[in-house]
């Protein structure tokens, strides 16, 4: 399944749950893609560190 069809479902299912469940929901959504893309960041970091000691080596 990738991300769009992700959205999707989870767009659907937001629709059958109550107002609070929904706020629940959309809290977590947006904390989980904060951690990804403090994630991504992180590996990107990490590449360019690799990058820059292999080439002192």
């Amino acid at each position: 399944m990738d991300f769009e069809e992700a959205i999707a479902k989870l767009t659907a299912i937001q629709q059958e749950l109550s107002l609070e469940d929904r706020v629940v929901l959309e809290e977590s959504v947006t904390a989980l893609c904060e951690h990804t893309e403090q994630l991504t960041r992180a590996n990107e970091k990490k590449k360019a560190l690799m990058c820059r000691s292999s080439d002192l080596i």
